[in-house]
């Protein structure tokens, strides 16, 4: 195993999984947990990085604040977490700390704070409130629409670049011009769509109901990109569509290289590491760290308190071997699957909860952001050869 060519891509650090939400579709375990990372183990974290081989040439270190709500650990710790990050590797590497939040928590210092930073901040919103509030709820069972919306302008006031992330559930897949128009009204014009996906302790998604299965999803998902698509179009690509944009790209360097084949981080022991709030470190997809229900260590390779350099635990047994599972499974994608060029394997996390296991194939998320985005994508732009890339937005 080369862990100097491959790189640290993205580090996600969990720095509490307390959340203040009950969305239904949450995949993270103990949410109701109000430990926090340890900021002494987050020093060792970044130390173990810093001696490391693994991101030895790189000129940035990416760190993601995910899985909980980060916010609930509080403003003074993210001051300390910052600070700390800075006096550590910050001679090192150029630091770009991102977070995923749901947007409810955010105060005037907290937009201070993020300026002070550059901190990215992506913003989960499902939609208009009937759409939006109908799984992400608040603990008592209210929705939580309108403290999301004080967040965003909260934001928008400090002028800091506000990034949606929507799921693409049940309750809006097939309400593509009402996702359109809310997304345009309130000037939201960065937008990622996630599916519904079974992952952790969501076992099950909306978008698989009995009749139909993952064709009736497909389907339901392909008119639902196919006609925000269009409407984007109509109106002059006005929003950025994360979807469309990657694919794009990837299609047009298959086209020009039909050999090539993505790469991507998640695919790749190391590519991106997650350590949860008790200095668990996994790799490959981040929903990983949560483990599955009755064991949540079920993918850590170790214990960043127990080593020096993340390069230990990437040279263990252990990680070589799901690493070998994770590999098969891409053999059998390629072997089987005709859109493998413009995707280059799927996801090990969606293949383990899905099917139990990293050797396999075809998952739901494959079957809707891969297989069905690619022909949404040709359609979507193929009358139109002076359009341009999707997700571009002109100037």
């Amino acid at each position: 195993m080369d862990v100097t060519r491959r790189g640290l891509d993205l580090l996600v650090i969990q720095p509490t999984a307390l959340c203040n939400l009950d969305c239904r579709y949450c995949y993270v375990p103990d949410r109701q947990n109000s430990r926090r990372l340890p900021l002494p183990l987050l020093e060792q974290l970044l130390q173990a990085v810093r001696s490391s081989e693994l991101a030895h040439d790189q000129q940035e270190l990416k760190i993601l604040w995910h899985a909980g709500e980060p916010l609930a650990a509080g403003i003074d710790y993210f001051r300390q977490a910052f600070a700390l990050a800075d006096r550590l590797v910050g001679d090192r590497w150029r630091i770009r700390h991102s977070i995923q939040t749901n947007g409810t928590l955010i105060t005037e210092d907290w937009c201070n704070l993020f300026r002070a930073h550059g901190v990215s901040l992506g913003v989960s919103l499902d939609g208009p409130a009937d759409l939006h509030d109908a799984n992400r709820k608040t603990l008592g069972g209210g929705g939580s629409f309108a403290k999301v919306m004080r967040g965003i302008e909260l934001l928008r006031a400090h002028g800091i670049r506000i990034n949606v992330l929507t799921v693409l559930n049940a309750h809006n897949i097939d309400r593509p011009d009402e996702m359109f128009q809310f997304f345009l009204e309130h000037d939201l014009l960065q937008v990622a769509f996630n599916v519904e996906e079974i992952e952790g302790p969501n076992l099950l998604s909306s978008l698989l109901p009995i009749a139909g299965g993952v064709t009736a999803a497909r389907a339901r998902y392909g008119a639902f990109m196919r006609r925000f698509g269009q409407l984007n179009k109509e109106h002059g690509w006005v929003i950025t569509i994360r979807e469309f944009l990657i694919l794009a790209r990837l299609i047009a360097e298959h086209r020009e290289n039909t050999a090539h084949v993505p790469v991507a981080p998640e695919r790749q022991l190391g590519a991106i590491l997650t350590m949860s709030r008790d200095g668990a470190v996994s790799s490959w997809s981040p929903e990983l760290a949560s483990g599955v229900p009755g064991a949540a260590d079920r993918f850590s390779l170790g214990n960043i308190a127990d080593v020096t350099s993340v390069d230990e635990l990437l040279a263990t047994e252990r990680a070589q071997a799901m690493q070998d599972e994770i590999d098969r499974g891409i053999e059998m994608c390629a072997a089987e699957c005709a859109y493998f060029g413009v995707c280059g394997g799927g996801s090990p996390g969606n293949k383990l909860y899905e099917r139990g296991t990293f050797a396999a194939a075809e998952t739901l998320k494959c079957a809707l952001q891969t297989k069905e985005l690619v022909e949404v994508v040709l359609a979507t732009f193929a009358r139109s050869q002076s359009a341009p890339a999707p997700g571009h937005r002109p100037h």
